[in-house]
């Protein structure tokens, strides 16, 4: 469901490479670097903020980990976006989150010098993203 729309409309912002080449599309590729960026930082806030017993969580937490996997597709590969340090920043956290519900499941408590670090490299990453780094 919503996991799906959401990756779905990571990618779609894509124009096509004829599109691209011939500069029609509207948005260059860092507005959508930016643009997905920030949505993932919006959708990784609001999953770290649904308290443990949160009928919703399972589901956020299985849109993130979409989300994470097209983000990391998208980007993972483009030199232009991997060198930034708002790219390693976020890479890290989805690492991070990826790693710990995989590990424990969607209901586990992330450890609280974990969830610091993460909470840390969040902030840092939309600082690096508003400068275009």
């Amino acid at each position: 469901g919503a996991a799906l729309t959401a990756a779905t409309a990571l990618v779609a912002g894509a124009p096509s490479p004829a599109q691209a080449f011939l500069g029609f599309g509207g948005q260059t590729a860092q507005d959508r670097y930016t643009a997905d960026t920030s949505e993932m930082i919006s959708k990784t806030n609001a999953l770290l903020a649904m308290p443990r017993d949160d009928p919703g969580k399972k589901d956020a937490v299985a849109e993130v980990r979409t989300l994470t996997n097209v983000w990391v597709a998208k980007y993972r590969r483009d030199d232009r976006f991997a060198g930034k340090p708002s790219y390693g920043n976020m890479y890290s956290v989805l690492n991070a989150i990826s790693g710990h519900y995989n590990s424990f499941g969607p209901e586990a408590p992330i450890p609280k010098k974990r969830l610091e670090r993460i909470t840390k490299e969040l902030s840092d990453a939309e600082k690096l993203l508003s400068r275009n780094r």
